[in-house]
């Protein structure tokens, strides 16, 4: 059979481009966010790109919908009635807990943690202290609550876990002790803490202790007791726990005070210099981390570590958190007390 030829003559294309709007454009409904959210395979990538997680006054990590997301409230959620924002912050923490879960079961040898404390062990944008450690050991991250001082959450998970270590900061004591730092408080607190006479390098030189107020150390001597409370109460749950506590690095001033807690600060010293803001920051972290030790040297199975100049100047993200490399540096100090210790312990 012969081939048919075509005669193609005459013909023509044009190219149209049609351009239609999305009408869901960074748009999604409250039921499928919060189904995205309690599902553990669309969980983490929900939060990273529905939410952005930041440090708030209190120290705390807490997220919040991205200002460009619409979020559809026209069907409510059959079944949850948490908020997104109130899902978020358990779908972070259940992350977390995986995790713990995952290192039990692969490496059931390997010493427990419990970690309990502040940003610097649940920041949001950074591979903090807890993801840090969380390479080499099971650590199970216990969130603070507020509303509950009397009943910590950390003690039923120091026994239930069998914890061989529980991490603690210094925010684990102000939220249990009500008569320390609050958030409408701190402002007027930070102003009773200099002394009214105002900052003299050569007074600061020759007398440091003098540059802060009576109100000051009296206060720290209700975060130490709060301190000892925490001490004796772990050993009371979990009679064989080490406890590691850390001071913390000098705070590092000069960046734009993104972080609500350091605008406080900020705003109490605002007349001083930067050398005359290093001073005083560096006298009271020396102070906060003298004291500390002094507490931790008299309570059996405590380990106080030092972090003073531990975190390089590059290694900051902001006045208060070291950045990812820093968080490394402060994890390798841990990592070697834990290895002493556990060292020692017979097999």
């Amino acid at each position: 059979m012969a081939a048919q030829i075509f005669d193609e003559t005459g013909w023509t294309t044009q190219l149209f481009t049609f351009q239609e709007d999305n009408p869901e454009f960074n748009t999604i409904s409250e039921e499928n966010l919060k189904d995205m959210l309690s599902d553990p395979l669309t969980a983490e990538f929900a939060l990273g790109l529905y939410f952005d997680g930041v440090v708030d006054r209190d120290l705390q990590t807490v997220y919040r919908l991205k200002p460009q997301i619409i979020l559809s409230t026209d069907k409510p959620h059959r079944f949850l009635t948490e908020s997104p924002v109130e899902l978020a912050s358990v779908a972070a923490q259940q992350l977390r807990d995986r995790r713990y879960d995952r290192m039990v079961r692969r490496f059931p040898d390997r010493p427990r943690i419990v970690a309990i404390g502040d940003s610097w062990f649940n920041h949001p944008t950074e591979t903090d202290l807890v993801d840090q450690l969380s390479k080499l050991y099971p650590i199970h991250f216990v969130p603070i609550q507020n509303n509950n001082a009397d009943k910590q959450p950390y003690l039923e998970a120091v026994q239930e876990s069998r914890a061989n270590f529980l991490l603690v900061s210094m925010r684990l004591f102000s939220t249990i002790d009500k008569r320390l730092f609050s958030q409408n408080t701190i402002r007027d607190a930070l102003r009773k803490f200099l002394d009214s006479s105002g900052y003299d390098s050569y007074r600061f030189q020759k007398d440091p202790d003098r540059y802060l107020s009576n109100e000051f150390y009296n206060k720290l001597d209700l975060i130490a007791s709060s301190w000892n409370g925490v001490f004796n109460d772990t050993r009371t749950a979990n009679p064989p726990i080490h406890i590691l506590i850390h001071g913390y690095d000098y705070i590092v001033p000069g960046f734009k005070a993104q972080n609500p807690f350091w605008q406080l600060i900020m705003e109490v010293v605002r007349s001083y210099n930067t050398k005359e803001q290093q001073a005083l920051f560096r006298h009271v972290i020396d102070t906060l981390n003298k004291r500390l030790k002094v507490e931790a040297a008299e309570c059996p199975n405590v380990s106080y570590i030092d972090l003073r100049n531990t975190v390089q100047p590059d290694q900051w993200l902001d006045e208060l958190h070291p950045n990812s490399a820093g968080f490394e540096q402060i994890a390798n100090k841990f990592i070697t007390r834990i290895n002493e210790l556990t060292a020692r312990k017979p097999a």
